[in-house]
C-alpha cells in the first residue's frame, strides 16, 4: 500500500483458497485489522485453486481496472501508473508489468532483463528476449512490448472487458496453465497482451512445490483442456503428455490424447513472438470466444 497512490487504489482484496498455514488465520486477521480500510479478506469454504479463487476475488471487486497478483509478490515505485495509463488509451487489453526474480532462500531481488513471454509445445512459459530495435523511437524502454503470454498472472485488464471475454476458465484445477489460457483468450477475443518494461513487480518462484504430484496433475490437465478450447488444428494425437491414473482427467482426453504440436520433433520448438501474434492478431474485435461452458 505504501508504493501505491491511495487515489488511484480502490481496494486490495485477499483470497484466501483454505490455506493451510498458521500465519494466515488469526494473525492476518489482526493485520487486516490493523491496516484497516481497503483491504479486504475472503476466505473460501474448499480449496478451489488459483483461477476459480482469482475468479472469486475479482467478483467481489468494484474497480475499473483488476490487477491479478500473486500474493508472494513484491511491487516498486511507479509501477501501477504504467499499467492504467496503457488501459486508459485502450481497455481491449491485457497489460503485464516487467517480472523480477526474487530467490525463495535468500529473498534477494535480481532484475530481470527485458523479456516477452512466450511458450513451446509443451505449453511451458519461456522468456524471450526483446530486440533492441523494439525499443528504438522516442518512448525508449519504456516502450510496451507485444507479447504472446503473459508470464504467471500478474496482469492489468480491465474489470469489464475480462468480464466480456469470459474471465478466467473455471474449469481449471489448482494451479497451471491458466496464465497462457488468458493470455490466448484476450488475443483471440480481440485484444491485446503487452508488457510494459518500466513497471516491474518482484515475483517469488516457489520452485519447491514443481513436482508435487498433484500439481503435476493439474497441470496436464489444465493443458489438455487449453488445447482442446484453443489450439484447433494445432493440437494432434499422440502424445506422452496425459497422465493416464489422473483421476480428473476424462475418459475422452485419455481416447484422444492430444498433443501440442504437429510431431515429437516440432514439440522441442519455441513459438516466436511472431509465430504466435501472426494468426492470433487477425481475430476479429466482435471473434466470438470459446471455452466459457467447456466440460
Amino acid at each position: 500500500m505504501t508504493l501505491t497512490p491511495q487515489h488511484i487504489l480502490e481496494e486490495i482484496i485477499l483470497v484466501d483458497d483454505m490455506s493451510e498455514f498458521d500465519d494466515l488465520k488469526e494473525k492476518l486477521v489482526y493485520h487486516v485489522e490493523i491496516l484497516g480500510g481497503k483491504i479486504k479478506l475472503i476466505r473460501n469454504k474448499k480449496r478451489e485453486g488459483l483461477s476459480r479463487a482469482r475468479l472469486t476475488g475479482a467478483s467481489h471487486a468494484s474497480g475499473d481496472v483488476l490487477m491479478l497478483l500473486d500474493t508472494h509478490c513484491k511491487v516498486n515505485k511507479v509501477w501501477l501508473e504504467p499499467l492504467l495509463n496503457a488501459i486508459a488509451k485502450d481497455p481491449h487489453m491485457g497489460v503485464c508489468p516487467l517480472i523480477d526474480a526474487i530467490d525463495y532462500a535468500t529473498l534477494e531481488y535480481q532484475p530481470s532483463p527485458v523479456v516477452r513471454g512466450a511458450f513451446n509445445w509443451y505449453l511451458q512459459l519461456k522468456r524471450d528476449r526483446v530486440f533492441s530495435y523494439e525499443m528504438d523511437g522516442p518512448e525508449g524502454p519504456t516502450r510496451a512490448i507485444q507479447s504472446p503470454a503473459m508470464a504467471g498472472g500478474s496482469c492489468a485488464i480491465n474489470r469489464h472487458y475480462f468480464n466480456a471475454i469470459g474471465k478466467y476458465h473455471k474449469g481449471m484445477n489448482l494451479w497451471g496453465g491458466e496464465h497462457l489460457e488468458l493470455s490466448l483468450r484476450i488475443w483471440m477475443c480481440g485484444g491485446q497482451l503487452f508488457i510494459l518494461p518500466c513497471s516491474r513487480v518482484g515475483h517469488i518462484d516457489k520452485q519447491h512445490f514443481a513436482n508435487h504430484t498433484g500439481i503435476v496433475k493439474a497441470l496436464v490437465y489444465n493443458n489438455l483442456r487449453l488445447a482442446h478450447i484453443w489450439l484447433d488444428e494445432y493440437k494432434v494425437k499422440g502424445t506422452s503428455l496425459v497422465w493416464k491414473d489422473c483421476p480428473h482427467t476424462t475418459s475422452g482426453s485419455q481416447k484422444d490424447g492430444f498433443a501440442y504440436g504437429p510431431s515429437a520433433a516440432t514439440q522441442r520448438c519455441q513459438l516466436t513472438a511472431a509465430q504466435v501474434m501472426a494468426p492470433i492478431t487477425r481475430a476479429s474485435p466482435h471473434a466470438c470466444c470459446r471455452g466459457f461452458q467447456a466440460g
